[in-house]
């Protein structure tokens, strides 16, 4: 079984002696690269997909997906029995699965706001790690990561490695072509999507390009700079407005759709926009990608400078650690840059019963020549989800297909040969990658600066959060359920009159109401359906 596309179809057909131009279903073309190279076979594939081998010769079920994750499979052992969909609802329909909740997983996501490598927020259903092959048989069972393709770091003189990620976009954008009647892209007011959106037209000569953005109304910056560039490439532009009253309906359905909800309050969001796309295309792309292969977080210039100053670098570890679970920090100078970026008001993740263990603290490997580099690598394998968040709940609302063009592995490859000084100048993320961008876009657009496209934190945002989590959260709703220590949710809630949620104090009452919402969904109704608010 397969499910998916290839960018290499065409590569394969010869490696497995097909000539001609016949049609040989993708299935089938898999099944016989295994045949000639066993488990390393899925470590060939280019593309998105997941796929499925049953070896009858050696009894044992293989479970694989690509590297980036857009498609799914979940697994469960129950006895002798061995089931996998592509959902884990589907599971849990079936009963043999106890709808118990994952309390180290959901502990995780507390701080982190994604999930588990390999595990769910369902206790006995497994994920397959993205960019993995599982093997599963009677007597054993092991997973098999297949990493990115190690490349030595290669200088390059001034403006070359721009060109060379500008060839390789465009030869990745055609390899991604659909050439479908209309295209629709995911835009918004950064680089990555409007650099894409230049690419896809360019790719798609008579196709009619639909761009699609979401955010919260006029003065969203994201919507502001997602429509000039709609402007400038003459698309057939379409904005979705979502405010906190819409986060009643779209939030419990985003939950019921994405299954565990990774993220923040853009899953709601994409739920939206696809609705919007599905009356208008077919496929839908989206800009993920650079920001794993370029560096364009915000954690990335701290390793970066981390490395050219190591007598900063404890205190940056100490920020991003004080981040991730209020861990106190080791000294006064790291105190004092938490108190000036604004976080020192920040409480600690609530707490799950009977969970004891906390994230490690961050720590940077800077005997690394390129640690930013080697970061990266682990983080396109560490932020397993990310992708498929978004091609889940677009292709189960609206039937579109996504894809990710800077996904493609050429890409990918390309950029792990580049070194940090190819992709953080200053505080500026994705360096080179603005400077190719630039041969097709103007440059106010390739230069703006990053931004995560989110609601509009105010008062209105906060009182809305508050009124939630008396309802899905309250104190009577966490004892009962018995999941969170009720204190420790407490003591995220803001006094009345205080000022509105820091975004940051904001996400820990978000992951908490959105950890509720969920045990309503899959632990009381085994995933059957979702009540909205």
């Amino acid at each position: 079984m397969f499910h998916g596309f290839l960018a290499n179809e065409r590569q394969l057909r010869r490696k497995i002696g097909i000539r001609d131009e016949s049609e040989v279903p993708l299935a089938q073309l898999v099944q016989r690269l295994y045949e000639l190279f066993g488990p390393s076979a899925f470590e060939r594939l280019e593309g998105h997909f997941a796929a499925v081998v049953w070896d009858s010769g050696r009894k044992q079920l293989l479970l694989a997906r690509d590297r980036f994750g857009l498609y799914t499979i979940y697994y469960a052992r129950v006895g002798k029995t061995t089931m996998f969909a592509n959902r884990y609802k589907i599971l849990l329909g079936t009963g043999l699965v106890a709808p118990a909740p994952d309390v180290e997983a959901i502990s995780t996501y507390q701080h982190t706001g994604w999930v588990t490598r390999g595990k769910t927020f369902v206790h006995g259903i497994h994920s397959v790690p993205s960019g993995s092959v599982v093997r599963l048989s009677s007597e054993e069972s092991d997973c098999r990561t297949y990493p990115i393709p190690d490349q030595p770091v290669v200088r390059r003189a001034r403006g070359v490695a721009a060109g060379e990620i500008h060839t390789l976009s465009e030869s990745a954008a055609q390899r991604f072509a659909t050439h479908e009647e209309r295209i629709g892209i995911a835009l918004s007011s950064g680089v990555d999507s409007s650099y894409l959106a230049a690419l896809v037209k360019n790719a798609n000569p008579g196709s009619e390009l639909h761009t699609f953005s979401v955010g919260y109304g006029r003065s969203d910056p994201e919507l502001q700079g997602a429509e000039e560039t709609a402007r400038l490439l003459g698309t057939r532009h379409h904005t979705t407005v979502v405010t906190p009253e819409h986060l009643k309906s779209l939030w419990p359905e985003a939950i019921w759709h994405l299954e565990d909800p990774v993220g923040r309050d853009q899953y709601p969001c994409v739920l939206a926009l696809s609705r919007d796309a599905a009356s208008h295309v077919r496929t839908l792309y989206f800009g993920n990608g650079s920001d794993s292969s370029y560096g364009g977080l915000a954690v990335h210039p701290h390793l970066y400078w981390s490395k050219k100053m190591p007598v900063i670098a404890s205190w940056c570890e100490d920020y991003l650690s004080w981040l991730r679970s209020s861990d106190d920090p080791r000294g006064v100078v790291s105190s004092a840059l938490i108190n000036l970026l604004g976080a020192a008001s920040m409480p600690r993740p609530a707490s799950i019963v009977g969970v004891n263990k906390q994230p490690t603290r961050v720590q940077f490997d800077l005997a690394d020549d390129h640690p930013l580099r080697t970061q990266l690598a682990k983080d396109i394998l560490t932020f397993d989800g990310h992708a498929g968040m978004k091609h889940r709940l677009v292709n189960s609302v609206s039937g579109c297909t996504v894809r990710m063009p800077f996904y493609d592995e050429p890409m990918v490859r390309h950029a792990f040969s580049l070194g940090d000084e190819d992709k953080i100048r200053w505080f500026e993320g994705k360096h080179e990658l603005r400077r190719a961008a630039k041969a097709c876009i103007p440059s106010r657009i390739a230069e703006r600066p990053k931004r995560i496209q989110h609601l509009r934190y105010d008062e209105t945002f906060s009182s809305f959060i508050d009124e939630l989590a008396d309802v899905a959260a309250s104190r009577e709703v966490i004892v009962n359920r018995g999941l969170f220590n009720p204190d420790s949710v407490a003591r995220l809630r803001r006094h009345r009159g205080a000022k509105p949620y820091h975004s940051k104090h904001l996400y820990r009452l978000w992951y908490v109401i959105a950890t509720e919402l969920w045990a309503r969904t899959f632990i009381d109704n085994k995933g059957a359906t979702w009540t909205p608010l």
